[in-house]
Formats: C-alpha cells, structure tokens, sequence
C-alpha cells in the first residue's frame, strides 16, 4: 500500500472568511519530527473541500458530508480489514470487500489488468 497520512483524521470546518468561505479541510494525525508547509507543528492537510462560484445552492450539505466520510475513510479501511480477517470465501461473499480494500491500497488495478 502506498503511505498515506496516518489518521484519526478529523474536520476542520466550515470555515470563514473571503478566501475561504465555508470550506472544509481534513486533517491528519501530527508525525512527531515531520515539517508540513507553513508550520512545524500543525497537522498535515489531507483534503481540503471548498465552496466554489459554481456550487449549488444545497452544495453545504454535500461538501459536508463529503468531508465526514472522507475524515472516517482510515478508521473504516482498518475495521474492514479487521472483520475481513474472520471472513471465510465459502462462508461470505468477500470479492466486495476484497475489492474494495485493494483501492484503499492501490492494488485494485493492478488487480483487474493481471485478470
């Protein structure tokens, strides 16, 4: 699997301002000695989801619930490839779950070209 930033990751947001109205900004865990852009002691921006001329009027709802799911994406990666391991291919259907934890990896492709 390719590196990510380590989570829990958490939402910064809505946020204010001119430049920055109501947009969301996913956070990942601090690594102790890593230096990030502006800061040697902030969190690693993971994401950053903003309100843009062309957002609908609803658009609040979406980016916010966009931004729960993506902040939730390591814990529920780690709790599917916990529960998998108690699956068994005769018992379950597990090519769904597999699939889905090789795109968390970045191996689903890869996957798909060696079929």
């Amino acid at each position: 699997m390719n590196k990510c930033t380590p989570g829990p990751w958490e939402i910064d947001g809505p946020m204010t301002g001119p430049r920055c109205a109501k947009t969301y900004q996913i956070e990942g865990t601090f690594i102790t000695g890593a230096r990030y852009k502006d800061s040697p002691s902030a969190s690693p921006v993971v994401c950053v989801i903003p309100e843009t001329e062309e957002s609908a009027v609803g658009d609040e709802q979406y980016r916010k619930g966009d931004a729960q799911l993506i902040a939730a994406a390591p814990d529920m990666y780690e709790a599917l490839k916990y529960a998998r391991r108690f699956m068994k291919k005769e018992d379950v259907d597990v090519e769904y779950i597999d699939k889905a934890i090789a795109k968390a990896e970045g191996t689903a492709q890869q996957e798909e070209k060696d079929e």
